[in-house]
């Protein structure tokens, strides 16, 4: 398989960015829950592609707010009360 053929399929749930003047370079990471951070790579894109992929992105989380409900992004604060109380754990837990 030439280079330019290669796939990867991977989980992240946390992405780093990077801007420069002529580069938007992403790193894909994952959080596990031993509190390891993994980074699976990362992708490099001219700001016309970032900006073209956050019109995209955009308009497909409109997509799925509309057939699923509101994603709800949970204030910092809400989370710390649920770990006071017990009920999630904190990272490495």
């Amino acid at each position: 398989m030439s280079e330019s053929n290669q796939k990867f399929r991977t989980y992240s749930n946390e992405l780093g960015i990077t801007v420069s003047l002529y580069d938007f370079i992403f790193e894909i990471k994952e959080n596990n829950p031993n509190g390891e951070k993994i980074t699976h790579g990362t992708i490099t894109v001219s700001p016309q592609h970032a900006k073209s992929f956050l019109q995209v992105l955009a308009e497909n989380i409109a997509k799925y707010e509309e057939m699923f409900g509101s994603i709800k992004i949970p204030d910092y604060r809400e989370i710390e009360e649920l770990q006071r109380k017990g009920l999630l754990q904190e990272k490495g837990e």
